[in-house]
């Protein structure tokens, strides 16, 4: 496994796999203040944290 190769911010999704970075997703849907360090709700917490944060496709598999 490998990690995500995130396109770059606003919008970032994985280059590789095409995943949605889960944090940045949080925070545009109001479920995330990055000011106050806090969730809405524990189940959007629980979301985000569980998001994995290694990419399915390996980086032999997407070379340039």
């Amino acid at each position: 496994m490998s990690l995500h190769r995130w396109s770059g911010w606003p919008g970032a999704y994985c280059l590789k796999c095409g995943s949605e970075h889960a944090l940045e997703n949080a925070i545009g849907l109001n479920c995330y203040d990055p000011f106050t360090d806090k969730f809405d709700t524990p189940e959007h917490q629980k979301e985000v944290e569980d998001a994995d944060c290694v990419c399915p496709v390996e980086d032999e598999e997407n070379k340039p």
